[in-house]
């Protein structure tokens, strides 16, 4: 194996090894209800997110994917922005502002 083709394979399972744990850790941690248990899923997710963002930049050959429906998610996520920025109770929002944020990016990990 050449180096590009092996760093591509170690970070594709590095994401796929991070995927993976989010969605065992997410039911057995009763459905993130818990903020503590949000927590643990969300740092997995970061570190599968930026694996991701560090295949496509060290890879060439890899494209991104980006269909119709990615611009509804990204408007959505524009729009979350927005509204925390109007929101009375600023707490509140920005931890739903995480989870949308969180939501959209796992969603574009997904697809591609």
């Amino acid at each position: 194996m050449d180096k590009p083709s092996r760093i591509d394979y170690l970070l594709e399972r590095l994401i796929w090894l991070l995927v993976l744990s989010v969605l065992v850790v997410g039911p057995v941690a009763k459905g993130l209800a818990h903020p503590n248990d949000f927590i643990i899923a969300l740092w997995l997710s970061i570190g599968a997110m930026g694996a991701w963002i560090l295949r496509l930049w060290l890879v060439p050959q890899h494209r991104l994917l980006w269909p119709p429906a990615c611009y509804a998610v990204a408007a959505f996520a524009g729009y979350a922005i927005w509204r925390y920025t109007q929101s009375p109770i600023e707490h509140v929002a920005r931890q739903e502002l995480i989870r949308v944020l969180l939501y959209a990016g796992m969603f574009f990990l997904f697809l591609n």
